[in-house]
């Protein structure tokens, strides 16, 4: 149906004996603005009736016709006018006369009702208030009346422009406003009672101006205020007048209160089971990423998921957005330290640039009090697969190539600095309720917690000794896996999320990027270590994985039933049959 209609739309724009001059303004403004309309008709049905296509192609033809009275309107009146004459009733009776919806229907319906809804959408599209007692064909009036005030927007913020000559090229066409920059009591009443003023109490281009604005007033879907949001019309709008005087800034705040709403993140945090549920949705977190961007005046763009991790990570066109999972508060039980705190990632990314590794930049980063405190950063998208992605193609040579970049990773990044996260790695590790949660047998977390305790005393023995280089802390970016490293076309190696990293001995990073990242395999630990052995590598994971963070999760992986491995011993034998096969 659509095709049919936009055809005999086409048809019958092109029929009508314009100047050129009516023909440049009706076309540039008019037929351009139709066709977003339509577009931004399908965007606000998808809101509302999913992927029904049978309603989203109503939807179209609805904003595709919308308009179509517009071009009889500046033939007989050469005005865009509602007050000489009324482009919804005009648009209904060109539709009937010109026959453009005859024989079409998209229900297969005798009775017309598509037809009739059409119609009536037409003329309700322009009203000052509609309800046509129907929820429906009321629901259609609203995407329409919508879409059409979304896009009346962008055209005012395009088209005319209060600091140039366009506005003055284009005034013949409307009412002959004054240019005087005065903004009428009339239409400033309307704007703080929160209503739409009447067209005909406009005065002047500033009147004009904020009559425009006050169309959020009458915007009925809330899709329809997230894009209007997201595009930012009504600040450039305000931003375009020359020196406004108190009352504009007024009546701009005014509008801006009754846009914004009370939260910008609306969904409920109330432990890690609700943020887990939430933490990868874009809708979720677009109203406030939107703001986010504007407040950094950076360039926003729709959110597109990336592989999930702990904090909610999305990128927007050129940059990714990293939001920290908030902490907790008012009885919340969210963990307020490891994985989610912004410090440890903001000192990781300097330490990353100052070392000379190749990580993402850091572009901005603040908080924004919201329904929650949520604490942001943003940073520049690196443009590489996930090394999980291309380790699948990589050819030997290559493997041992990507090791050798690894370890110059790590040379550089595992440097003595200061304690930036202030938790300690044996605390952490005595605390870790992981490897029960895990399933790991009784007999070996006892084993674990015995070596613990011994290494524990130990180290620090070795770190009152002459010998305490064996045990330095330095810093850990302690979770290389296959999805913190990107690599690029060129096989060059990116070090992202910074935030789980641990103040550690170098060995701690080491073993995990042996047994997460590279799976012991031969051509990258070569790469990585040059000539090794066997039995060195199984003590490095016998020291280290009881410990690591990430230990529980590691052994897991590898090895499954858990329930197997019930003792250290075990452990040992396992890892020593996997290492000499890899």
């Amino acid at each position: 149906m659509y095709e049919t209609v936009k055809e005999r739309f086409l048809a019958y724009t092109r029929s009508l004996s314009l100047t050129q001059e009516q023909r440049e303004v009706a076309d540039v403004i008019k037929l351009d603005h139709t066709l977003r309309v339509v577009e931004l008709s399908e965007i606000l049905a998808r809101s509302v009736f999913g992927d029904n296509q049978e309603c989203i192609e109503l939807a179209k033809t609805i904003g595709l016709l919308h308009d179509i009275g517009r071009w009889e309107q500046v033939l007989l009146a050469g005005a865009f006018s509602d007050t000489q004459s009324d482009h919804g009733e005009m648009g209904a009776s060109v539709v009937v006369r010109t026959g453009i919806l005859d024989g079409l229907s998209l229900s297969g319906s005798e009775d017309n009702s598509d037809q009739a809804l059409i119609l009536t959408a037409i003329r309700q599209h322009n009203k000052k208030y509609s309800d046509t007692h129907d929820d429906r064909t009321q629901t259609f009036v609203d995407i329409v009346r919508d879409a059409d005030k979304i896009d009346g927007f962008y055209v005012n913020v395009k088209n005319y422009s209060l600091s140039g000559d366009e506005w003055k090229r284009m005034l013949p066409f409307f009412l002959p406003f004054t240019h005087e920059l005065r903004l009428s009591e009339n239409i400033y009443n309307a704007i703080m009672e929160e209503r739409l003023a009447d067209s005909a109490e406009r005065q002047t281009v500033i009147d004009f101006r904020f009559f425009i604005m006050a169309w959020v007033y009458n915007l009925k879907l809330e899709k329809s205020m997230e894009i209007l949001r997201e595009k930012g019309y009504i600040h450039t709008l305000y931003n375009d007048i020359p020196n406004p005087d108190e009352r504009m800034t007024r009546a701009y705040k005014k509008i801006c209160d009754f846009i914004t709403p009370k939260f910008l993140f609306t969904r409920e945090i109330a432990d890690w089971d609700a943020w887990g549920k939430v933490f990868q949705s874009a809708e979720a977190f677009t109203p406030l990423a939107a703001h986010i961007f504007g407040k950094e005046k950076l360039p926003f763009a729709p959110l597109e998921n990336t592989t999930p991790g702990t904090n909610a990570v999305f990128k927007s066109g050129e940059y990714v957005i990293k939001i920290f999972a908030p902490h907790a508060a008012e009885g919340a039980t969210l963990r307020e330290t490891f994985g989610t705190n912004v410090g440890v990632e903001l000192f990781g990314m300097r330490w990353a640039e100052a070392q000379g590794v190749p990580a993402p930049r850091l572009i901005a980063h603040g908080e924004i009090k919201d329904k929650y405190n949520f604490k942001y950063m943003i940073m520049d998208y690196i443009k590489g697969e996930l090394f999980n992605d291309v380790e699948k193609r990589l050819t030997c040579d290559e493997k041992v190539i990507i090791g050798q970049k690894v370890r110059a990773i790590t040379d550089k990044l595992n440097q003595p600095c200061e304690n930036f996260n202030k938790i300690d790695m044996m605390e952490y590790a005595f605390a870790d309720p992981s490897w029960e949660d895990e399933g790991f047998p009784a007999s070996f977390q006892a084993e674990r917690m015995a070596y613990l305790r011994d290494f524990d005393a130990d180290a620090y023995k070795y770190l009152r000794a002459s010998d305490a280089d064996a045990y330095e802390k330095v810093y850990c970016h302690a979770d290389f896996h296959g999805e913190n490293i990107l690599v690029d076309e060129n096989l060059d190696v990116y070090l992202v999320d910074f935030a789980d990293a641990m103040y550690a001995p170098a060995q701690y990073e080491q073993v995990y990027v042996v047994s997460a990242l590279f799976c012991f395999e031969k051509p990258y630990m070569q790469g990585y270590f040059g000539k090794y052995a066997a039995e060195e590598i199984v003590d490095l994971c016998m020291t280290w994985l009881p410990i690591h963070v990430w230990g529980h999760s590691t052994i897991a992986g590898h090895f499954k039933p858990v329930s197997e491995i019930t003792s250290l011993e075990v452990l040992r034998e396992k890892l020593r049959a996997l290492i000499e096969k890899s």
